[in-house]
């Protein structure tokens, strides 16, 4: 059985080589402390996992400079659907 990275983007590849402003984002998140760094579902942007909070906020602050930049938390399973059955 192979093995699949969830956390892998097909689209990675051809956006990245048709801009690659956004890989230097991604690398650039990974080199600011990043365990994961990834293109989202539908490219619509580029996130960063931070093991700390400090860490995402000090990303955040550098990045910041030049994007628009959001620190948020995940939610836990049993959240996320409790929140879509409430709206």
């Amino acid at each position: 059985a192979c093995e699949t990275d969830v956390w892998t983007n097909d689209f990675e590849g051809p956006v990245f080589q048709r801009y690659p402003e956004l890989a230097r984002i991604k690398d650039e998140l990974l080199a600011l402390g990043a365990y994961r760094a990834a293109l989202s579902g539908s490219g619509s942007a580029i996130f960063g996992q931070f093991q700390m909070v400090s860490e995402a906020v000090r990303a955040a602050s550098v990045m910041g400079r030049q994007f628009r930049v959001k620190v948020t938390k995940p939610l836990p399973r049993w959240e996320y659907f409790q929140r879509m059955v409430e709206e």
